[in-house]
C-alpha cells in the first residue's frame, strides 16, 4: 500500500518500481486532507494510475495564455465528446467564455459531455450541436448563428491500426473534416485556433502520420488564403496517457493476460503527457500563435489557390 500522498510523481514512480519487485499488487491510498475533508474514504483505495507512472511532475499552465482567446468569447470545440475534446471543454469552461458550443457526431458522447458541463457552467451558455465536421452547411450555421470567435478543432480518428484498415474513412474524416472547418472558418472574421491533437507518426504508422501531415498542410494553406483575417495555428505532441487510443490500456490488458506486450517498433521512443496537460498545451499554443504565413512553402501556397478558389 503506497500511503505517501505528498510524494511527487517522480518519487511515487520510483517507489512503485521498487515495491513491484515483490510481485504483489500495488494500491494507492488517498491523501490525508482528502480523507479529513470527506472528499475520499478508505474505500477509495485505488489501483496505480497512469499519472502515478508519468515519470515527472505535471507541468502547470500559464494563466495569462489560458484566458487570452477564451474569457468572454464564444468558443466552438469540434470533437467535444472525445477524451481530449471533452477535457478541452472543461479547461475552456474554467476560463469563463460567454458561450461554449459543443460539436460531435456521436450522440452519446455529446450527451455525456453536455450532461457533465451544464451543472458547472456558472453563467456560460452551453450549446450541444449534433453533427459531423464534414457537413459544411452545419458548420456555417453554427459559426455564423452563434458568432463563434475561437475554434478548437479536435475531431479526428486516432486509433492508428483501425484507421490504417479503413483509410478511406480516415482520410475523409481527418483530412476533409479539417478542410471543411478551415474553409468555413476562413470565410468568416475572427480568430481561429487549430489544434492538431494527434501524436507524431512513428516508423510503422507512416500512413497515419501522412494523414496528419496533410491536415496540417490544409491549415497552412488556409493561412495563405488572400484576405484571410483568421489566425490559424496547430500543435503536435506525443502520446496522451489515458486518451482514446492510448497504448496504456492495451499494455495493461496484455500484462494482465500474461503477455506478450506488442510494441509499435523496437526503435520507437514514446513521450507521454496527461490529458489535462494536452488540453492546456493546445490552449496555450493557440494563444501564442501569430499565424503560419512566414513558414509556408511555395507548394502550400499553390495549394491555397485550389483549396479556396476565387469566387
Amino acid at each position: 500500500m503506497v500511503a505517501i500522498p505528498s510524494a511527487s510523481s517522480t518519487q511515487k514512480r520510483r517507489l512503485i518500481q521498487r515495491v513491484e519487485e515483490s510481485g504483489l499488487p500495488v494500491k494507492i491510498l488517498p491523501g490525508l486532507v482528502e480523507l479529513v475533508d470527506g472528499k475520499a474514504a478508505i474505500s477509495d483505495i485505488r489501483e496505480v494510475d497512469v499519472a502515478d507512472l508519468l515519470g515527472r511532475d505535471p507541468v502547470p499552465p500559464d494563466a495569462k495564455l489560458f484566458a487570452r482567446n477564451i474569457t468572454g468569447k464564444v468558443v466552438l470545440v469540434t470533437g467535444a465528446g472525445g477524451s481530449i475534446g471533452s477535457e478541452l471543454c472543461r479547461q475552456i469552461l474554467s476560463q469563463h467564455p460567454s458561450e461554449l458550443v459543443l460539436l460531435d457526431h456521436s450522440e452519446f458522447a455529446l450527451y455525456s459531455v453536455d450532461h457533465e458541463l451544464q451543472p458547472v457552467a456558472h453563467g456560460t451558455r452551453i450549446v450541444a450541436c449534433l453533427g459531423s465536421v464534414l457537413d459544411e452547411a452545419l458548420l456555417r450555421d453554427v459559426m455564423t448563428g452563434h458568432r463563434v470567435q475561437t475554434v478548437y478543432h479536435a475531431a479526428a480518428y486516432k486509433h492508428v491500426p483501425l484507421v490504417e484498415h479503413n483509410m478511406q474513412q480516415g482520410l475523409r474524416n481527418n483530412v476533409f473534416g479539417t478542410l471543411a472547418v478551415a474553409r468555413r472558418r476562413g470565410r468568416s472574421r475572427g480568430r481561429d485556433l487549430r489544434a492538431d491533437l494527434d501524436g507524431q507518426g512513428g516508423p510503422s504508422d507512416e500512413r497515419d502520420g501522412n494523414v496528419k501531415r496533410v491536415a496540417e498542410l490544409v491549415m497552412q494553406a488556409a493561412a495563405l488564403r488572400p484576405g484571410a483575417r483568421t489566425c490559424f495555428s496547430m500543435v503536435r505532441f506525443g502520446n496522451v496517457l489515458g486518451s482514446s487510443g492510448s497504448v496504456v490500456p492495451l499494455f495493461r490488458r496484455q500484462i494482465r493476460n500474461g503477455g506478450p506486450i506488442t510494441i509499435t517498433h523496437p526503435d520507437i521512443i514514446r513521450y507521454f503527457m496527461l490529458i489535462p496537460e494536452a488540453a492546456q498545451l493546445v490552449i496555450q499554443a493557440g494563444a501564442m500563435a501569430q499565424g503560419a504565413k512566414s513558414s509556408c512553402s511555395t507548394w502550400v501556397s499553390r495549394c491555397a489557390s485550389w483549396i479556396w478558389p476565387v469566387r
